[in-house]
């Protein structure tokens, strides 16, 4: 049934589209709160400040690596987004284009006509 596979294939597309912009959302979120957990650590003392510290030198620029990656996937996504407008909007221009020659043919054919009846 092609509807179906159609609907499916355009849902996937969907989730992937989606799945790019939420891994977006939940790494802000887990850098967010890492740097909280970082001052509470650090207001905390002693071992609060080696926790503190193993987030601000390791876990920290990780999830910012995985930030830099996420925002690459959304911005790529966005390019294959503005494209795929863009070919819409050049195939629809043709059609538009193409419909007014056929008008002008088709008003130059009447316009002819009327001058041989005359």
């Amino acid at each position: 049934d092609i509807a179906r596979a159609a609907f499916n294939s355009a849902q996937a597309r969907w989730l992937e589209d989606k799945a790019i912009y939420d891994e977006l959302r939940d790494v802000n979120q887990e850098i967010e709160a890492a740097e909280t957990d970082v001052q509470a650590f650090e207001r905390r003392g002693g071992q609060g400040y080696a926790d503190a510290r193993e987030l601000r030198e390791h876990t920290i620029p990780e999830l910012k690596w995985r930030r830099r990656r996420a925002l690459q996937a959304v911005q790529e996504k966005e390019q294959e987004l503005a494209e795929q407008k863009q070919a819409w909007v050049e195939k629809r221009r043709a059609k538009a284009a193409k419909r007014a020659a056929k008008l002008k043919a088709k008003q130059d054919r009447w316009e002819r006509g009327g001058e041989e009846m005359a």
